[in-house]
């Protein structure tokens, strides 16, 4: 996992072919202005929109892909984001290939706070858990790109 502000992004091209490309989206798109969905990058790669209220923290379901690299970063709000690596942990959904996507039960886990200029880059062997609440529930408009590996 990697964390740093978002205007340093480009420095992490060397971890995916296609963050140059990324990198290029995001600086020729107002993303508080698109509507949630998902738009094409490239050939490899594309970005989801979306907005929520955080929920409670809980003990997080966790998430973690095989074919794919995120990249999460709030547009609006902050939320609370669940990491550790994918080793010893309870499968609690198998792997589905249609999504990309398997889920566990964390025996532990470390915590971030996503906020306006911060991104997070999740590769197949980071589990995270998004979306929790840092103190009050809030409103949060969300980004997360998907790299092929």
């Amino acid at each position: 996992m990697i964390s740093d502000k978002l205007e340093n992004l480009a420095r992490y091209a060397f971890f995916n072919k296609n963050i140059s490309d990324v990198c290029k989206f995001i600086n020729q798109h107002d993303l508080a202005l698109l509507d949630n969905g998902k738009y094409v990058i490239n050939d490899e790669s594309w970005i989801s929109i979306s907005e929520y209220q955080t929920k409670p923290q809980c003990e997080p379901a966790m998430e973690a892909h095989k074919n794919y690299v995120d990249i999460q970063f709030t547009i609006k709000g902050r939320e609370v984001l669940f990491f550790n690596e994918l080793e010893n942990h309870t499968v609690i959904k198998e792997y589905d290939e249609n999504v990309d996507c398997a889920f566990y039960k964390a025996h532990t886990y470390g915590s971030i706070v996503l906020e306006n200029g911060t991104f997070t880059i999740l590769s197949p062997s980071d589990l995270h858990a998004g979306g929790y609440s840092v103190k009050e529930d809030c409103y949060v408009k969300k980004a997360v790109v998907k790299m092929h590996v």
